[in-house]
Parts: structure tokens; sequence; C-alpha cells
């Protein structure tokens, strides 16, 4: 599991005030939300970059965040090490490109055809993931989402 850190950017002539939120999967601009506190935006940029990626918080636990000494902040789940959250999505067909799905876990990706049919074209896309790095079988979570569980 990776740690996310999270800073505050202040607004300029173009753009608003922001969070930005980094971990080594990816990078999140997260739009100031003026109804939330300064906490609360930070929790809500590092909740919204680990949706991004694909991490779903039932299977990672409770978000654990903390103030570090520059004023950024840093969040992690406390939760079991022995599951892995893959994402899974559809991208439309284009002119040149058929219908893909693509599987995406912690900065790790697979895209594959929309060969297999709509009831289990991302559970493909899933298990191909799973099968890449060895992680194992595939089990539907719902929404998208499918777990691996590390110790069989």
């Amino acid at each position: 599991m990776q740690a996310i850190t999270t800073k505050y950017h202040g607004p300029t002539n173009s753009r608003g005030s922001r969070i930005v939120a980094k971990c080594a999967a990816g990078t999140l601009a997260f739009e100031w939300v003026d109804s939330a506190n300064f906490e609360q935006n930070h929790r809500l940029a590092a909740e919204a970059l680990a949706r991004k990626l694909g991490r779903v918080e039932a299977m990672y636990g409770a978000l654990i965040s903390g103030c570090a000494v520059d004023g950024s902040y840093v969040h992690v789940w406390a939760g079991d090490p022995h599951y892995i959250v893959i994402r899974t999505r559809t991208i439309p067909a284009t002119d040149t490109r058929n219908t893909r799905v693509r599987a995406a876990c912690d900065g790790r990706s697979i895209t594959v055809g929309y060969d297999y049919g709509a009831k289990c074209a991302h559970r493909a896309a899933a298990q191909t993931l799973a099968d890449k790095f060895g992680w194992g079988t595939v089990h539907k979570a719902g929404g998208g989402y499918f777990v691996v569980n590390l110790e069989g």
C-alpha cells in the first residue's frame, strides 16, 4: 500500500485554490471545497486519488491522516495487506479503435479487447492483469471492482 501526500496550492490568476494529492501510482489536483475545512479538504483529495487508482476503502480499512512538518498531509490506510483491488472500466470505441476494457491497480494496467461480451469482459480484463503479475483468481466486488486474495 502506498501513502498519499497532499499539499495546498493557493489560487492563481487562472485557477482556484486546490489540493494536489500524490503517490507513486499517480497524481490528482482536487478543487477546493468551500463547505469543508482545511483538514477535510486534504482528506477529500486523498480519497479522490484513491478512487481514481481503484482502491476501495472497505478493503483497505480506515484512512489515517496526519500533518507533516512542511505543512503537507500524509494519508495511509490501516487495512489488510492480503488483498488487492483491481478497477475496470470500459473505453468507448473511436473511429480507429474498437471498444476496450482497461483494468488497473496501483499504477499497473492492462487493456483488452471487448471480444468477451458485456458480462465477462471486465472480469477477463481483471483476470488478465492478475495473471500478468501472478496474483491469483479475481472475485467480483461490484461497481467495476474486483478483489484478489493474495493468500489464496
